[in-house]
């Protein structure tokens, strides 16, 4: 398979794990299960739009050419989303601690509540809604308060969680890290996805120079790389804490092989990689 097919593989191969659900019982584990779907989900919505993406427009000129081109720009801010989404997903629901699983969701499930309160709205139904969530949010930071790893942290860092900061003091290129991605190599492709997000001069005369010299493909090619790894990294980790989906899973050699390469793939990446 080339690598547009393998796209297509793992898209498909997280849709159906996705789908193979573990019911729970009501409370606190099948919030943080449903969750753990709904960023799944999310991932696979942002890469499907790379995905998407990936087939040629036609830039109509002033007198009327047609250049094909491939939108990388749009495609830089989807694979800066999903890879965020990834490692959302790492940080909260791939330790082996349960106990840091169960602080980390709850401190991101607190951040929900602490946004959405700042939204302005004049809506009865959004003001009700916003009320009842303010009650949640409390409950939320006295059960936070009950846990041993909260109580051990230092009075700057329980303020911060207060403050929905879910990360607490790491950056997005710790949580690769932590994930199994060299951090040197995260941060320069990080850096280079977020300067489309941003808008910064880079991608502008990028953008600029592509269509010029009808080369953007060649853009294309590395966040596809990043999309394969990110797919492949949480397929994996998802079927860990999801039975079926792990049944589903090994139901086909293939799959193993697939993720299992580009799951080292996008480990093994450094700043010397050729």
């Amino acid at each position: 398979m080339n690598n547009k097919n393998e796209l297509d593989f793992l898209l498909n191969l997280l849709f159906e794990v996705g789908n193979s659900r573990k019911e729970h019982p009501e409370g606190h584990v099948r919030a943080k299960a449903h969750y753990a779907e709904a960023i799944l989900i999310k991932t696979f919505l942002h890469i499907s739009a790379v995905n998407s993406m990936l087939e040629k427009l036609n830039v109509v000129k002033a007198n009327g050419k047609r250049i094909p081109f491939v939108d990388h720009s749009s495609i830089a801010v989807m694979v800066r989303a999903g890879l965020e989404s990834y490692l959302t997903f790492s940080h909260i629901y791939s330790n082996p601690d349960p106990n840091i699983t169960d602080f980390r969701y709850h401190c991101w499930d607190l951040q929900g509540y602490i946004e959405r309160s700042k939204y302005a709205s004049n809506d009865g139904e959004f003001q009700d809604l916003i009320q009842k969530e303010n009650q949640l949010r409390l409950e939320k930071i006295e059960l936070l308060e009950s846990l041993d790893i909260y109580n051990g942290l230092s009075p700057s860092k329980k303020n911060r969680i207060k403050q929905g900061k879910w990360k607490l003091d790491y950056t997005w290129a710790d949580l690769a890290e932590n994930s199994g991605f060299d951090r040197l190599f995260f941060k320069a492709n990080y850096s280079y996805l977020c300067e489309y997000a941003h808008t910064g001069r880079v991608s502008a005369m990028q953008i600029f120079g592509a269509l010029k010299a009808k080369k953007n493909d060649v853009l294309i090619n590395p966040m596809i790389l990043t999309c394969l790894t990110v797919l492949a990294k949480l397929i994996m980790e998802y079927v860990l804490i999801n039975e079926p989906s792990m049944e589903t899973f090994n139901s086909n050699p293939n799959n193993i092989i697939v993720c299992n390469k580009w799951k080292d793939f996008g480990e093994n990446l450094t700043l010397d990689s050729n």
